[in-house]
Order: structure tokens, then sequence, then C-alpha cells
């Protein structure tokens, strides 16, 4: 008899919950993701003023960035029992820095709630991912820092 549950009985991953750990995670890849895709999309306008490839690369970074972390922070909420339309709150400056700092912070419900049975529990290379991953981005953050400066004073003058 085969462990899998019917296809009725299996949990929709976009109804069900999400633990911090993993939900740091996400944010860990999609943040810098957007950025350097803004990033790229910026530095493509402005060195063949091309608006409406920029223009693209925008509609492309919305959906594959702010979609995905839309859907993650639904699931999180779902897991501290909040409603799921709270994570519109990523669209208001300041509100989602502390939704951010909510989300990664706050326990979850440790029993069944009604969103659906805890999450199981994460496995520990996410964390091993998550330390690689902050490393990345605080390198990436600090060649960003010390390039932008110096072409922005090229382009100002």
């Amino acid at each position: 008899m085969s462990d899998a549950l019917p296809s009725s009985a299996q949990p929709d991953l976009l109804l069900t919950r999400m633990r911090r750990i993993p939900y740091f995670a996400a944010l860990l890849l999609l943040l810098p993701a957007g950025s350097l895709a803004s990033y790229g999309a910026g530095t493509w306008a402005a060195a063949y003023g091309d608006a409406a490839s920029a223009a693209a690369s925008g509609v492309t970074n919305l959906a594959l960035v702010f979609v995905p972390l839309l859907l993650f922070s639904v699931r999180r909420l779902r897991d501290l029992e909040m409603p799921g339309w709270l994570a519109i709150a990523w669209l208001v400056p300041l509100l989602n820095v502390l939704l951010a700092i909510l989300l990664c912070a706050m326990p979850g419900a440790a029993a069944a709630n009604r969103n659906g049975p805890p999450p199981a529990a994460t496995p520990r290379w996410v964390g091993y991912l998550i330390l690689g991953l902050t490393a990345l981005w605080i390198v990436t953050a600090t060649v960003y820092l010390r390039t932008v400066p110096d072409a922005f004073k090229d382009w100002a003058q």
C-alpha cells in the first residue's frame, strides 16, 4: 500500500503553512535577485537609452520576485494564524520592513490551526543555505556600494 495521499487529500502548497527559517531563506533568494534585476534594468536603460527594455525588465522582476514573495508571505501569515491578505503590506513603504521583521522573527503556531497541521521540521541544509546566501548578499552589497557612487559621479559630470 502506498503512503501517498489521494490527489484530493494532497495539501495545496499555496494554502499551507510555512516556518520562519524557510521563509527567511526565500527572502534571501528573492530580494537580492530583485535588486540585481532592477540594477541590470537601470544599467541597460542608462547605457542604451532603451526605456522599453527597462520596463520589460521591471515587469519580469515583478513576476519573478514580487509574486512569489506575496505567496510565501501568505503562507507565513497562515502559520502565524493571521489573514493572508495582510501580505499586501509589502506594497506600503516602511510597513513592508515591519512585515519582513514580523514574518522572520515570530514563531508560528506549534499545533494545528485552521490552516492545517504544523509544517514539517526544517532540514539542516536550509540553515547552511541561509549562511551562504547572507555572505553572498554582504559581498554583493559591498561591491555595489563601492561601484555605484563612482558611476554616478561620472554620469553627473
